[in-house]
This record gives structure tokens, sequence and C-alpha cells, in this order.
């Protein structure tokens, strides 16, 4: 079981929707309806403020590698749009508002994520999410 599934969409919202589908029925194959839940939702915050907040041009494209296998998920994002702002990052520590309407996205991705990496260099944006297959949060 696993293997690598490599996805492309636009910086369109009505793409996110199939691809976050593929993302969470390949991840429940892995690691469980839980775990595919959990990925499939970090996924749509994630490439939700790719679109809304990296202001990507209408060809660019956003690269979307899932890694799977017994252990657990990797998924990678990757995106030559805005960088996210350290800032923004730091502050994803704390969940804000829970009554916001937005800016809780970056929070939501870590409490279901078990590890999350971010990085940008060269016009090149690379966040990845890690669930494990044992679904209790560390």
């Amino acid at each position: 079981m696993g293997g690598v599934e490599h996805l492309r969409i636009g910086p369109d919202l009505a793409e996110v929707g199939p691809a976050a589908e593929r993302i969470r029925d390949l991840t429940t194959t892995a690691i469980g309806v839980e775990g595919g839940e959990a990925m499939e939702l970090a996924f749509v915050e994630a490439v939700n403020n790719i679109i809304l907040h990296g202001h990507l041009s209408p060809g660019d494209r956003i690269g979307i590698a899932l890694q799977t296998d017994d252990r657990g998920a990797v998924l990678t994002l990757e995106d030559r749009g805005r960088p996210i702002p350290p800032v923004a990052l730091q502050e994803a520590d704390e969940p804000g508002d829970p009554l916001a309407e937005s800016s809780r996205g970056l929070w939501l991705i870590r409490a279901l994520m078990h590890d999350i990496g971010y990085e940008s260099a060269d016009g090149l944006n690379r966040l990845t999410l890690t669930r494990r297959a044992d679904t209790d949060r560390p």
C-alpha cells in the first residue's frame, strides 16, 4: 500500500474540491477515515490560502504531491505566488477569534497535522504537511 500521486491545479477555487476529494480518498486508504478527512481539510485550507493570498497569475499552477504508506501521509504543495509572511506562521500557534470567518486557516492546518514544514526560496514556496497513521495527536 502507498505510493506517490502528483496533481496540478490552477489558481481557481473551483478546482480545489475535486482535488481535495482525491487527496481524501488516497489518504483514507493509507491512514484511515479520520486521517483522510484531516488531510482533506488541511489541503483545502492551504490551497485556498495560496489562491486567495498568493496572487498567482491565471496561467500559474499549484503543484501537489501526496506520498502515502502504512506510516502516514505527506502532502507537499508548491507554488510561485507570494510567500507566507513569517508573522502569519508565528501567529498560527494561537487560534484567534473562534467566531471569525477568516484568518484561522494556518492555525487549523497546524492543529490537524502532526508536522508542518515551509520554505520559500528562489520564487518557489513549498508547504509540507504530514499526518501519521497513528491518529492520536502528539
